[in-house]
């Protein structure tokens, strides 16, 4: 298979996710868990990546997370990672139109649009592809006004 070279965050405000049954913490570590090593360059760093036919991904923009009976929050298993609250509703009805019903781990890679890709064809062992879904990320008007200078005029300690 081939596993292209990818720049994580170049798709823009977007986010891919899978789920899956693992059972148990370790057994999701174990599936993520990177491996880097001159002698296999060639090979994915990690079984998540083999899985989804990526040779890598950037761990900086993945969010992962494992309980018991994660499926039973419903739309809440999704909302409640990064920008959630704008994809959340969207994930939970493609999933269940997938008949994904019961998992217990939740795979997310920000920035990266899984469906532009040739490997959106490779059927994963492990885990069930949702979908790739755009996020708004929530405005700082505080942190807006700093960047434009409007505080640049006061005194330190004034704001």
């Amino acid at each position: 298979m081939n596993h292209p070279e990818l720049a994580f965050g170049d798709d823009g405000d977007i986010v891919s996710i899978w789920v899956g049954s693992f059972g148990t913490r370790e057994a999701v570590d174990a599936y993520i868990q990177e491996q880097y090593d001159e002698d296999r360059d060639d090979e994915p760093i990690s079984p998540f990546a083999a899985d989804i036919g990526l040779k890598s991904y950037d761990h900086d923009f993945m969010e992962v997370e494992y309980a018991p009976g994660l499926s039973n929050l419903g739309v809440t298993a999704f909302a409640r990672h990064s920008y959630g609250q704008s994809f959340g509703d969207a994930a939970w009805v493609a999933a269940a139109a997938k008949g994904i019903a019961d998992f217990d781990t939740v795979l997310m890679l920000h920035g990266y649009d899984h469906v532009r890709y040739p490997q959106d064809t490779h059927q994963p062992m492990r885990v069930r592809f949702v979908g790739t879904f755009p996020f708004i990320k929530p405005r700082d008007e505080w942190f807006e006004r700093l960047c434009a200078g409007e505080f640049d005029h006061l005194p330190p300690g004034s704001y």
